[in-house]
């Protein structure tokens, strides 16, 4: 994810603690949380961290990014690339299906579990 909107930020990531199996659906959360619940404070204003899962529940990964400049989208959501300097990159080599998009947090914060349920 982009640190602005603009086609020149820096980019700021999660990652799963291990490869995607080919073959396998594999269930991805990713979330930002700005909620001192998640260890944001006047220093540290967000996270984003990433939930992986193959089953029906999904672990937290043990990569939390600090994300300290949230701005407001204006545009489309972009799944399975980036779109950086005006090009794109990074296309993914698989399949996306059944994305679902949530204003509010699906798992619960970091601090009281570090297991989330596949909404």
């Amino acid at each position: 994810m982009g640190t602005a909107d603009t086609s020149t930020a820096p980019l700021a990531s999660v990652s799963s603690d291990v490869p995607a199996v080919a073959g396998q659906w594999t269930h991805l959360i990713g979330v930002y949380c700005d909620s001192s619940a998640c260890g944001a404070s006047g220093t540290n204003p967000g996270l984003m961290y990433l939930y992986v899962g193959t089953g029906s529940s999904a672990a937290l990964q043990s990569t939390q990014t600090p994300f300290t400049t949230p701005w407001q989208a204006t545009g489309d959501v972009e799944l399975g690339r980036n779109i950086y300097q005006d090009g794109h990159y990074n296309l993914m080599n698989g399949r996306v299906d059944d994305v679902s998009l949530y204003w509010a947090d699906p798992c619960p914060a970091p601090s009281v579990s570090t297991a989330c349920s596949i909404p």
